[in-house]
């Protein structure tokens, strides 16, 4: 957690700078208590880095939290000709939510609920695949023997196993877990949800998967491939 230990007045706090990294522009601040306040309704674990974000303005500042739980993701979709919808799927600890507006607006999605938050925690375990070193035991992890071909791992904060499937090199090629998924009839069911690798590339220090296929059923003879990723690029934090 941001910390003023050993600060006691406003004056000597310690600040989190321009949210635009731009010396001509003096734009909004947060200020460390206000910053406090807000992230003390969060379950964040260690708050490792405060960065600035690019995208933050006068009007709108940001900022990047690289906390040790929870994910954000962002998305803008273009929908009636011009106009956009835009929001994020978000996890903080053991909450969980689908927010998104029309025309940065008008609110058209916003889901909440504890089975949200244990579908959010499976894809967490799923994406870290593109954090290697979070599944080390250095970080906490704990790896298991699975089948022949396969390991299963757990991580510090979540009760969720990932298995995944490696090549004789050693190449990442399955990763899933056990998530709960609605039928178009409505009734849900645990089955398998996860990611196919089809290829790797390394960005800075690591190596991760650069084209797979997002699907569910992996393992089984009903897999539905329901969404291809395409990277080209990884900003580290």
């Amino acid at each position: 957690m941001a910390s003023t230990q050993g600060q006691s007045s406003a004056a000597t706090a310690p600040h989190l700078g321009p949210v635009v990294d731009d010396a001509r522009d003096n734009g909004d601040r947060f200020e460390a208590t206000e910053l406090a306040v807000v992230l003390s309704h969060y379950e964040l674990g260690v708050i490792r880095r405060i960065p600035n974000h690019r995208r933050g303005s006068r009007r709108a500042p940001k900022l990047r939290i690289s906390a040790e739980r929870g994910f954000l993701w962002e998305a803008r979709v273009a929908v009636l000709g011009r106009l956009v919808m835009e929001g994020a799927d978000w996890l903080l600890a053991n909450e969980a939510g689908i927010d998104y507006a029309l025309a940065d607006w008008w609110p058209a999605v916003e889901r909440r609920g504890p089975e949200l938050a244990r579908a959010a925690a499976g894809r967490m375990m799923v994406e870290l695949a593109w954090l290697p070193a979070a599944l080390t035991p250095q970080r906490g992890a704990r790896w298991s023997r699975g089948d022949t071909d396969r390991a299963v791992v757990t991580v510090p904060g979540s009760a969720i196993p990932m298995t995944v499937l490696v090549s004789n090199e050693g190449r990442l090629l399955e990763a899933s877990v056990l998530r709960r998924r609605v039928a178009p009839d409505g009734r849900s069911a645990l089955a398998p949800y996860g990611i196919v690798v089809e290829a790797e590339a390394r960005f800075g220090d690591f190596t991760v998967p650069s084209e797979l296929v997002a699907a569910w059923g992996i393992g089984t003879d009903d897999r539905y491939d329901f969404m291809r990723v395409f990277v080209e690029d990884i900003d580290w934090l």
